[in-house]
């Protein structure tokens, strides 16, 4: 998530976070709005998939690979807290009716709501016509591709799994590290609606689409240091030169009141954030692993509005993507603008989980 030159992925950990994380970060809900602060350089080009996965991609300082951003120190105002010993299993989800949801924007004078896209994941089994648990440049699914943002995980389908009507996405430590990488130590989950893998033969995007309403209900991690994302990328399979970038939420973890919200525009050189003026622009704040709450954006030809439970947060209004765009969702360990703020991982034996509800995405008809 952020301007930068085309990553890997989420370029982040903007200085905005770091002005406002310290005073707010795994505080409980407060509502002084931080100073502005200038955001971080974005980059301006995704390097090329690896022949091999496997192969992490490169370093960098900020939120997504390839960025150039200014090396922030981390918070030392934020203490760690008391942990306690994690469980061994993560406990099942409590099981969540079907949504009938519709998105809290009118359609229009004689328009109308039509669903897009749509998974409730009832079921036991992950459905592959939708999701991919990879990313795009993953080579197979078997080694769907490790982190970006020097983050602890590698990504495999089997840390993505469906009971009771949702979809967990867990991260589970593993000793001695995963895959063959000794940095790599946690196995984490990911959905995505991108190019399958490289070796399935199947180019192009499982969903995309252009302009409408996305939301989906979830239940973030308590435990500090694992990092949750639901964001969208424009289809660029082959180049990997990703010019737009929508961060519905990007969250710290832990807790944190603060549910981040930008977009990316001008071939990631710029960026805008709805909570540039308030923690959560015009939303209250909250502490989002204590129960399921709605995370949206309205995006349409000449503005992108952020929600949460329905309330509007912020408002962009150009420039503008008018491109394609896919889904993505993915639960991040220990990156590095989670450290940068005092925010990263306190005990690596602890496991965690993003619980997904829904994902749905309507278009005006």
């Amino acid at each position: 998530m952020g301007a930068r030159a085309p990553h890997r992925r989420m370029t982040r950990h903007r200085a905005l976070a770091v002005g406002m994380m310290g005073a707010v970060l795994l505080a409980s809900c407060q509502t002084a709005p931080p100073p502005a602060t200038a955001p971080p350089s974005p980059a301006t080009a995704r390097p090329a998939p690896a022949a091999d996965a496997s192969v992490a991609p490169p370093t960098t300082t900020a939120g997504r690979p390839g960025s150039a951003t200014t090396t922030v120190a981390p918070s030392t105002t934020v203490a760690p807290p008391t942990t306690v010993a994690p469980p061994t299993t993560v406990a099942p989800p409590t099981t969540v009716a079907p949504s009938t949801v519709m998105p809290p924007v009118a359609a229009g004078a004689g328009r109308t709501w039509a669903v897009a896209f749509s998974d409730d994941f009832n079921g036991s089994a992950l459905d592959t016509t939708r999701w991919t648990p990879c990313f795009s440049w993953a080579q197979n699914t078997t080694n769907c591709t490790y982190s970006f943002n020097n983050g602890r995980e590698r990504y495999q389908p089997g840390q993505v799994r469906l009971s009771g009507g949702i979809a967990r996405l867990v991260a589970e430590p593993v000793p001695g590290g995963d895959g063959g990488s000794p940095t790599k130590t946690y196995r984490s989950g990911l959905l995505s609606t991108t190019n399958r893998p490289a070796s399935s033969g199947q180019p192009g995007s499982l969903f995309s689409f252009r302009y409408g309403y996305a939301e989906a209900r979830m239940k973030l991690p308590a435990q500090h240091g694992f990092f949750t994302a639901w964001w969208m990328l424009p289809p660029d399979p082959g180049s990997y030169n990703y010019a737009y970038e929508i961060d519905v939420l990007e969250h710290l973890g832990g807790g944190d009141p603060i549910s981040h919200m930008t977009v990316h525009h001008t071939n990631r050189t710029s960026w805008w954030s709805a909570n540039s003026n308030a923690p959560n622009g015009a939303c209250p704040t909250f502490d989002p692993s204590q129960a399921f709450h709605t995370y949206g954006v309205d995006w349409q030809p000449a503005s992108i509005a952020f929600y949460i439970d329905g309330t509007e947060c912020g408002r962009f209004t150009g420039p503008v993507w008018n491109g394609d765009l896919e889904l993505i969702l993915n639960l991040m360990v220990d990156v590095d603008w989670q450290r940068q703020v005092g925010a990263g991982l306190v005990d690596p034996t602890l496991s965690a989980s993003l619980d997904v509800d829904y994902v749905k995405v309507w278009q005006r008809r």
